[in-house]
This record gives structure tokens, sequence and C-alpha cells, in this order.
């Protein structure tokens, strides 16, 4: 068996896992890729006599067994995959040793201050911590955080299984990852600069696929693998100021009595004078009128005296 005949045999073998691979793991990009360049370097490259099909499908399935970093078959190898998001509004009685007691909290358990901000009030601190703890010590320190409190105003606490999702990125991987080795394969044995060239074309899509396969799984095992609490801390808001006058004042009260009479005064003497400047065009009529009265007094004293 020649060169040729080798490389055409491998082609049909990639192609063959390439689709047995996707159909199992949902990587439809990464097979419908195989398909061209095995087909292309099949087409260019005539075999003398062909070569034994399982003697090809053993070539390639040795090929994406031994795939680098490749996932065994079984996904029930993992823990489920929970991303726990737990938020927390205490009332402590001092909010700047309580902002120490998280932290060390946060630290002993293993986890860090993601972020946090404090509102210096001189009547009511406040201050905002978010921490993240690893997954297996976030009951303990949900526990130590509540006993940190004098009251505890609200809680609430939100989990999400992304089992699913983290299951089908591991199938995505190992069929992305067996393609890629076949690739590999194909690419150590190309003659020719054009078979070189087309191998590495699909080659190059497949490696970005894997990475970014790999991102996403990285970005659920950090989620899953630390849990994310989110701390409010507050004091308990200052009462309003009790009365300082347990039993009344007779003196107080009279002056009291004394102002608002003044007050009165001042408010009756200012709607008279508004009213008199609102109404100075009555004068002259009321002038009028008591003149005409006074005349007509007299006229009817005359008449009655002259009886």
């Amino acid at each position: 068996m020649n060169r040729k005949t080798t490389i055409a045999a491998l082609c049909a073998a990639a192609l063959g896992i390439a689709v047995a691979l996707s159909a199992c793991g949902g990587s439809k990009s990464a097979s419908d890729g195989a398909l061209s360049p095995a087909m292309e370097l099949e087409s260019g490259q005539k075999t003398a006599g062909g070569a034994p099909l399982a003697a090809a499908d053993a070539a390639g399935a040795s090929a994406g067994e031994n795939a680098p970093g490749l996932a065994p078959s079984d996904t029930n190898t993992f823990d489920r995959k929970i991303i726990q998001d737990t938020s927390l509004d205490l009332q402590v009685e001092d909010v700047s040793k309580a902002y120490d007691d998280v932290e060390r909290i946060a630290l002993t358990a293993g986890g860090f201050v993601l972020d946090s901000s404090v509102a210096a009030n001189q009547e009511q601190p406040q201050a905002n911590l978010t921490i993240r703890v690893p997954t297996v010590q976030y009951q303990k320190v949900v526990d130590d955080l509540r006993g940190l409190a004098v009251k505890v105003e609200n809680e609430t606490s939100q989990a999400q299984d992304v089992t699913q999702e983290y299951t089908d990125l591991q199938a995505r991987l190992r069929s992305a990852q067996a393609l890629e080795a076949t690739y590999l394969g194909l690419l150590d044995r190309a003659e020719t600069i054009d078979d070189i060239l087309k191998i590495q074309s699909y080659l190059t899509p497949v490696r970005l696929e894997i990475e970014q396969i790999q991102g996403q799984m990285n970005v659920v095992d950090n989620l899953s693998s630390l849990a994310t609490i989110s701390v409010s801390l507050s004091t308990e808001p200052p009462a309003p100021p009790a009365s300082s006058d347990s039993h009344p004042d007779p003196l107080a009260a009279a002056g009291n009595g004394w102002e608002a009479s003044l007050l009165f005064l001042s408010a009756v003497g200012a709607g008279l004078f508004a009213a008199a400047t609102f109404l100075w065009w009555l004068a002259p009529i009321l002038v009028v009128a008591g003149i005409g009265f006074l005349v007509r007094f007299r006229m009817v004293r005359k008449s009655s005296d002259a009886k």
C-alpha cells in the first residue's frame, strides 16, 4: 500500500468518525466541516487497488481515541453542576465590626471578597459586600453570616442546575477533539502543499471550536464551584427623639398663649388694612350717603316741629 492510498483510506475513515461523533455529541458544524476536505483529498488522490475498509477504520478510530485531552465517554463521572446565588440583608449593632467579620468568614472558608462598598452615614451607616466561597462551605458560611445579625431583614436564594448544559459541552468537546486528532493524522501523511493547505483550512475552525467549548466549560466550573453571596449591613434606624416636657409648665403655657394672641391680632390687623386698602373707592360713596342722610333727617325733624 503506497502513501496516497493510505491517505485516501484515512480520509474515508475521518468522514465516518466525524458523522458518528457528531450524531452522539451534537457537534454538527465540526462534522460538516470534515466532509469537504476528506472528499476533496479522496477525489484528488486515486487509489491503486483500494485499501481494506477495516484497516482504515481502525487507523481512524485509533487517532480519535488517542486525541490529547479526550474525555471518557461516560458523562456521569462528575457531580451535578449547581450555580448558587444568595442575598442577605442583615441588621447589626456595629457595621464596621460586622464588615470585618464578613471578610474573615469568607477567607476562613477558602473564599474571597469580590467587591465591597461602605456608606459613611453617621445616623445609619451601611456596607455592602459580595463574597465567593466554595460550595462545600456554602451552608456553614450562610449560618455564620446570620449569626452576625441582630435581625435578618431579608434573605433570598436562587440555585440553577446546569448539569445538562455541561454534559452537552462535554459531548461536543469529545467530538471536536476526535475530529482534530483525525485531521492531524491526515496532516502528517499529506504529501503535497495543496493537501496540507486544504487540511489546515478545516483544522483551524475545529481548533477554535475546541477552545470556545473549553472556555464555556471553565465558566460553568467556576460558577458552580464557588457560591456567590451578597451581604448588606446596616444598623437599626434611629428612633424619633422623645419629648423632654414630661409635665406641663404654666409659665411656658402662658407665654405660648400670649405669643399666639399677638399673632392673631397681627393677622386681624393685616386683614383689616388689606380690606381698607382694597375698598378705598367706597369712602366717597359713604361720605355722600352720610351727608344725604343728615340732610334728610333735619328736614324730617323741621317738618315735625312745624306741625
